[in-house]
């Protein structure tokens, strides 16, 4: 087990006895000081109103939860593990000798027992992101005597203005995928997971669902093999090529929780509020990039794999998934991060 891992012995009489679990991924937005969008982020204060919306959920992952140069990340851990959530697992600094400076910022936490948990950092970042140690973090997680393998993450950000970052960006990420993919594929073999099994993939992917207008496939001239599975388009949707890549070509099945009613991807970031007559205005203004007003992305989400030839799992339900917007009133910011969060319920029935 990774040096990271929050070891604490099983405690059974502290583990909550109910079949509905609530699963939460959420960019906290709580980055390292002095970074800021708008001249205030408030990390402190969000931080406080954050930990206080956990105790509405079984396992919490998190993203941008950065422990350089602050306490927050110690603070939060300590003060979760006072809520009951006396297993958890975390992201890991970088090395001494790493030209990385920041850790990865994911944490997962957890009421039920942590069985096993590991983490897999990306090949590389670009521009700031290659401060920090980004990756992907696994934890395997026993729930009523069922098995959860949650993989939590947080890819490459994506950088507007100049066509060479754009370009350099998307590249990243779909490298950063492939490393997912690849990392998704030992452990599940490594931890013998079993077809009854729910494996869930979550976090900010920096993916825009929403986004019709798409890329040049220059970017893809680089990836060979991806460009022929999507079908040599004249230009392609990122969106596609994290399905691609994550079904391994169509042979896994790859589902995305999140939809509306309508079917339609739904906006986690940089939201706004559209009148009659088609006018927008933000909803948030005060932490979001305000080169990102009214984009309207949807950039995190829930998925469920399910591998080649194998069912879904029918001892594990998905009952129902949700958009966290974590509203707030009183203070000088209106949500408690520039992102929404995204939940779901399971039914974990009692393994016979």
């Amino acid at each position: 087990m990774s040096s990271n891992s929050e070891y604490v012995p099983f405690n059974f009489e502290q583990i909550p006895d109910k079949e509905i679990i609530k699963i939460l991924t959420y960019n906290t937005f709580l980055r390292p000081p002095l970074v800021n969008n708008n001249g205030n982020d408030y990390k402190n204060e969000r931080c406080e109103l954050i930990i206080r919306e956990l105790v509405n959920f079984d396992i919490v992952c998190l993203q941008e939860v950065f422990g350089f140069l602050n306490s927050r990340k110690s603070i939060l851990k300590h003060k979760a593990f006072k809520l009951g959530f006396t297993y958890q697992s975390v992201s890991p600094s970088p090395s001494f000798f790493s030209s990385q400076m920041v850790d990865g910022g994911l944490i997962t936490l957890s009421r039920y027992p942590i069985l096993y948990h590991d983490f897999k950092e990306f090949p590389y970042g670009i521009l700031s992101d290659n401060l920090s140690n980004k990756g992907v973090l696994y934890t395997k997680i026993l729930v009523n005597g069922q098995i959860l393998h949650i993989f939590n993450t947080h890819l490459q950000a994506s950088y507007v203005g100049k066509e060479s970052n754009v370009r350099a960006t998307v590249s990243t990420r779909i490298d950063q995928m492939y490393c997912i993919k690849k990392f998704v594929n030992q452990v599940l073999q490594e931890q013998q997971a079993m077809a009854k099994d729910l494996i869930l993939l979550v976090g900010d992917y920096n993916i825009d669902s929403r986004y019709e207008q798409g890329y040049s496939v220059e970017v893809l001239k680089q990836f060979p093999i991806l460009l022929q599975q999507l079908g040599n388009p004249q230009k392609y949707q990122e969106y596609d090529a994290l399905i691609q890549i994550m079904t391994n070509n169509g042979k896994d099945k790859f589902k995305n929780l999140l939809y509306d009613q309508e079917g339609k991807f739904v906006i986690t970031y940089a939201d706004y509020l559209e009148e009659e007559n088609g006018q927008r205005s933000p909803l948030e203004i005060q932490l979001t990039d305000k080169a990102d007003l009214l984009t309207g992305q949807c950039l995190d989400y829930i998925f469920q794999l399910i591998p080649e030839n194998e069912n879904s799992p029918n001892t594990i339900e998905i009952k129902q998934v949700n958009v966290e917007k974590f509203f707030v009133e009183g203070q000088r910011f209106t949500q408690l991060s520039d992102h929404y969060g995204v939940s779901c319920d399971i039914l974990v029935q009692q393994a016979k």
